[in-house]
């Protein structure tokens, strides 16, 4: 932190004195700043996105480092710094055209990031999450399963390369739950709350799919897992009605569906449920 302010510093002093390459270095530091994890821990994967406004000042700052450079060159020398300098923007161009080639779609940009960090949990996650919003755009059902074998892989490896990824633990387990593959789901969902206890939605699909295989004792210490840490999620807070309702303690059911449509009034689930329960009173 001290070296930023330092930097900020002497900014400040240049900018003053009117030395207009300060810009530059203003622009390639503070603009890196956020992303640096030296003063906030930055979840993304580092990519060009986070480069544009640093390449600017990085752009300003090189060109005046050339100019001082060209200055400091005895005359015999300067004409081939100008050539050594053209050689150079050459290459950065034709590496700049090559690039290109990897922004060409979502897909593309997905896969650079693995071929460039192929051993990097988030570029395998993202890359799966690509191919699980293909799937749900699918319109065949051969293109549909195709996405999701894909994205099923794709998370595997990334938990493969990091077991504690609870958000591709969690991914995963939720392709399972809607593939027919429970067992595979419940054991991802475990595995998920075990590294980040508070995953809500983790503790959610647990307690949900407790209730439907009958497993009322296990349903309800997910669900009160849930609803400790959150005592008005919605999903939990129905099933927690349909246990009570299973258990047969109707008027605890009605409460609780009574309490997601004062939370949410235009719950259809909730209303249905409700419904039912005030009839066979």
């Amino acid at each position: 932190i001290l070296g930023w302010i330092a930097v900020l510093l002497f900014g400040i002093r240049a900018f003053v004195k009117k030395q207009t390459w300060v810009i530059g270095l203003i622009l390639f530091v503070f603009a890196l700043l956020p992303t640096s994890n030296i003063l906030l821990l930055f979840g993304a994967t580092f990519g060009e996105r986070f480069l544009f406004s640093p390449s600017i000042g990085l752009a300003i700052l090189t060109g005046f480092g050339f100019v001082f450079i060209q200055n400091k060159l005895k005359d015999a020398l300067k004409l081939k710094f100008k050539y050594f300098v053209a050689l150079l923007l050459i290459l950065i161009a034709s590496k700049s055209f090559i690039q290109k080639s990897s922004w060409e779609n979502s897909e593309s940009i997905a896969l650079s990031g693995i071929e460039n960090q192929p051993n990097s949990t988030r570029t395998w996650e993202a890359y799966a999450s690509y191919c699980r919003d293909q799937s749900e755009k699918a319109r065949s059902k051969e293109a549909y399963t195709r996405w999701v074998e894909k994205s099923m892989a794709a998370y595997e490896k990334s938990i493969e390369l990091y077991p504690g990824n609870y958000s591709a633990l969690y991914n995963l387990g939720v392709l399972q739950m809607n593939h027919e593959q429970p067992e595979l789901a419940k054991e991802n969902f475990l595995k998920c709350v075990s590294v980040n206890p508070v995953f809500e939605d983790a503790w959610n699909n647990l307690g949900y799919m407790a209730l439907n295989e009958g497993k009322l004792d296990t349903a309800k210490k997910y669900i009160d897992e849930l609803l400790e840490l959150n005592p008005i999620h919605i999903s939990g807070l129905i099933n927690l009605g349909m246990y009570q309702y299973r258990v047969g303690d109707k008027e605890s059911a009605i409460k609780a569906f009574e309490k997601v449509l004062m939370l949410q009034p235009q719950n259809e689930i909730a209303s249905k449920n409700l419904r039912v329960l005030r009839k066979s009173e």
